[in-house]
């Protein structure tokens, strides 16, 4: 713990840190879709129709870990910040252990993820616990936790490991909700830097809200759906994933940037094509279309089902 504890402190004293296994509720042959209005989180929504979207979400959000290990970024984790974070490092080995599983280390496997979150956990709560308070960077300790839920959560096995994530999900709302305190607005960035910590704030923030709607949805039949309606993120995947400073300046003032919240999702995506959009935006997309939707936009494309996720073997690993 100590040296995720160093790695948080940070050098200057400021903290830095879905065949699924679920058993969905039980919903009518109803295609409606009933709402209840919560006046602490919103609208409520529950229904039959948002189970294949929320099936394949899962299974979407699931592989995050698995691209972590195999591309070393994933839908909120930016290309250039494994590098530059222990806390990320640990997380990506994690990931790698999670990708190279067997029925014979399987075991081995779920005990050095568990170790991992475990110690995440106690070093980042014993860090908000300091007095006098110290400043928080929560951003790459937010993002490693995630990326233990995308494995946990939907563990098609080990009801431990889901239980457990279940008593984390409390701490990440809690330390998520910090960050959202952090988010800027879109807006003019000189730096790509700069961008990039403003963009992956968005999209963790993003992503936290829409892991907890989804696996809340698939195991209890209803989702929430006011904590994510002012949040946005840059959808745009030529800015997410370009490789330098001036690749990504070229982009940002040639290209569509597709700023978008997800309140005014719709309006916000007219007119943008299927390659506009990267693994986050595919997501969004497909829980707010619809998957029928999206098949019908892309026209019966066989490579843009494929690379949306639409025509792949839907089985996950039994161990």
């Amino acid at each position: 713990m100590m040296s995720l504890l160093s790695d948080i402190i940070g050098h200057v004293g400021i903290l830095s840190p879905l065949d699924l296994g679920i058993t969905p509720a039980t919903s009518g042959t109803s295609q409606q879709t009933p709402t209840i209005d919560d006046p602490n989180e919103g609208t409520i929504t529950t229904g039959s129709r948002f189970q294949a979207r929320s099936e394949y979400a899962g299974r979407r959000l699931a592989s995050q870990a698995c691209a972590l290990a195999e591309a070393g970024h994933t839908a909120f984790i930016h290309h250039t910040q494994v590098g530059a974070s222990a806390v990320l490092q640990d997380a990506f080995a994690a990931s790698a252990l999670h990708a190279m599983r067997n029925p014979a280390n399987v075991a081995i496997v779920k005990t050095e993820i568990s170790r991992r979150a475990s110690l995440l956990v106690d070093a980042v709560e014993a860090a908000l616990a300091c007095n006098p308070p110290i400043e928080l960077d929560l951003l790459p300790p937010v993002q490693a936790l995630l990326i233990y839920q995308c494995i946990r959560l939907f563990s098609t096995s080990d009801i431990t490991q889901q239980a457990q994530a279940e008593r984390d999900a409390a701490r990440l709302s809690t330390w998520t909700e910090k960050l959202r305190q952090t988010i800027s607005p879109f807006g003019p960035v000189k730096e790509w830097t700069d961008w990039i910590r403003q963009e992956s704030v968005r999209r963790t923030t993003v992503f936290a809200e829409t892991i907890s709607g989804v696996y809340t949805f698939l195991k209890l039949g209803w989702d929430c759906e006011g904590r994510v309606s002012q949040l946005g993120f840059t959808a745009q995947a030529a800015l997410w994933e370009a490789r330098s400073a001036a690749e990504w300046r070229g982009i940002w003032k040639t290209s569509r940037r597709l700023e978008l919240t997800m309140s005014t999702f719709s309006h916000d995506t007219q007119g943008a094509d299927p390659e506009d959009f990267d693994e986050l935006g595919r997501i969004i997309n497909a829980t707010y279309r619809g998957l029928e939707a999206l098949e019908e936009w892309f026209g019966g494309d066989k490579t843009t089902l494929k690379r949306w996720g639409l025509r792949e073997d839907r089985s996950l690993p039994a161990y």
